[in-house]
């Protein structure tokens, strides 16, 4: 089930762990002042005071949130599928989530791969070890690892980034990852990006 990783990587992701650990904090102050201001100017609303100028870029800003979001899925900066909700609001439903699933699902492979050679190192400097153990525990009790991966993605708010790297540590190819992703994800992101885009869009009426 795990690989061998050898000491160099141990040492590096713990020595790395703490820098990780101030991304997420940054991160999550970065989100809520975007989004604070995203409600102030009526963003949610009013998608388009936005949109027209994104447009005068041509494919440099959906090429740009392309990249971040890739990034973001491999390591959440901007928490809680948030990023996606962004791309959904300033891109409009379509293009949104095209772009938001597409880079969704290349982040996660990356990071099914980066734990298939990494191994458990990977898990502690990237996630809550008390929710590594956890996840660790469902793999020594036979659970599959197929099963898991269709409950966090259909079930919105789970840790799916934890439980693509323990596939990692399976035996799961690369091409059932992909299969799964492609089968029990869209659904559920696609109503999540959209029920969050309202719930702020009815914040912003409220204040």
């Amino acid at each position: 089930m795990d690989h061998k990783t050898s000491h160099d990587d141990v040492v590096f992701f713990r020595r790395n762990k703490n820098i990780l650990k101030w991304l997420a904090i940054i991160g999550v102050v970065m989100t809520i002042a975007l989004f604070s201001y995203f409600i102030y100017i009526d963003l949610f609303n009013r998608p388009e005071l936005l949109q027209n100028q994104l447009e005068k870029t041509g494919v440099l800003a959906p090429s740009v949130y392309f990249l971040v979001s890739i990034a973001n899925t491999v390591y959440p900066i901007i928490p809680g599928g948030l990023g996606n909700v962004i791309g959904y609001t300033v891109f409009g439903p379509v293009q949104g989530f095209i772009l938001s699933f597409i880079a969704n699902v290349m982040g996660s492979t990356a990071l099914f791969l980066l734990a298939k050679h990494f191994g458990r190192p990977l898990l502690y400097a990237f996630a809550n070890e008390k929710m590594v153990r956890k996840g660790l525990s469902y793999l020594e009790r036979g659970i599959k690892i197929e099963w898991l991966l269709i409950v966090v993605f259909i079930l919105p708010g789970l840790p799916d980034d934890l439980f693509t790297m323990l596939a990692g540590l399976s035996g799961l190819s690369t091409k059932r990852l992909l299969v799964l992703q492609l089968l029990f994800k869209p659904v559920t992101m696609f109503l999540y990006m959209m029920g969050v885009n309202g719930l702020f869009g009815i914040l912003a009426d409220l204040i």
